[in-house]
């Protein structure tokens, strides 16, 4: 049980004063006018970390990681592995539209800050060493394992060997030797011109692996002997030269091997 007591403060206030049989004061008065703020206590211990469900979006802005960092998985077996679910891939956008290719969307280094492997946002890429398509070890600044076709004014080539040379073939000819791999319109996608409008027409079967009727393997147009061609025609021109020099044409002069001026002065 609490009794109300009028109490009278320093400065000679009276104040309602509520007060138990014990005489501890409960409550007293109308609070203060608020002091000044207080010296921040002590950095408290760290609390255990949040957790978060799967398909959790997380929203950081500057964050430091020291360990590995799994994307849609949590067995990542490098500092950054990303395991794509969806197939939607990833990607590197510029908030702003580039126009030179000075603003980089991914280096790579090696022990510096020195880029051995970049790609800028408009497109251009750098490689400080050899590259390698469809070889795992380039032995030259571009080494490539397979067919290349190369582009210019409108036609497209093919580089193919044929007796250790070198020719360059007109793509549209080895198409007319290869109908199969021609590539064709796949679907509703057709006429928006993106690589996923084209798929090759199928040389075997998907179940038995087996050659299609009519699929046969790629066949290279035939090319021309170009050295072999002009050693043919050198030996022809021998040919013709010797029987000239044996048995030379009605009327033509026959030189015995002296010059001109000998002759001349032996006439005199």
């Amino acid at each position: 049980m609490s009794v109300i007591w009028s109490g009278i403060t320093k400065q000679g206030a009276v104040v309602p004063v509520q007060v138990e049989e014990s005489g501890r004061v409960v409550a007293q008065g109308y609070p203060g006018e608020k002091g000044e703020k207080g010296d921040p206590g002590e950095e408290g211990p760290e609390g255990p970390p949040g957790e978060y469900s799967q398909g959790d979006d997380v929203l950081l802005n500057d964050a430091e990681f020291t360990g590995h960092v799994g994307i849609g998985t949590d067995a990542s077996g490098n500092i950054l592995h990303v395991v794509d679910n969806d197939s939607q891939g990833i990607r590197s956008q510029s908030k702003f539209a580039q126009s030179t290719s000075a603003n980089k969307g991914l280096h790579v280094s090696n022990g510096d800050l020195v880029d051995t492997f970049n790609v800028s946002y408009t497109g251009t890429g750098y490689f400080a060493e050899q590259v390698g398509v469809g070889t795992p070890i380039p032995l030259s600044a571009l080494d490539v394992n397979g067919d290349v076709i190369l582009k210019s004014r409108n036609k497209k080539w093919m580089i193919v060997e044929s007796s250790g040379l070198a020719h360059l073939v007109e793509q549209t000819s080895f198409f007319e030797l290869n109908p199969q791999l021609l590539p064709v319109v796949d679907g509703p996608t057709s006429g928006s011109g993106s690589l996923s409008d084209f798929v090759k027409v199928p040389t075997h079967d998907s179940a038995s692996n087996n050659l299609l009727k009519g699929r046969n393997e790629t066949v290279y147009p035939e090319l021309r002997d170009i050295p072999g061609e002009l050693s043919l025609v050198e030996q022809a021109l021998s040919e013709v030269f010797e029987k000239l020099r044996m048995s030379p044409p009605a009327g033509w002069p026959v030189w015995d091997g002296q010059n001109e001026a000998a002759t001349d002065n032996d006439n005199a």
